[in-house]
């Protein structure tokens, strides 16, 4: 492979990590609200947002 193929690929990946790594904070902030949340309605509304 050459050096411009192997820096985009470099490139594309680390772009692929960061939004991953988002999207996995995100997630994992809903299921923490969801932990603490006691009613069907407020973990609902919950799950609709964090999905």
């Amino acid at each position: 492979m050459d050096a411009k193929n192997e820096a985009f690929l470099k490139r594309l990946l680390e772009t692929f990590a960061q939004e991953a790594k988002e999207h996995i904070d995100k997630l994992s902030e809903g299921l923490l609200e969801l932990k603490k949340k006691r009613g069907c309605q407020e973990k609902s509304s919950t799950c609709g947002e964090t999905l």
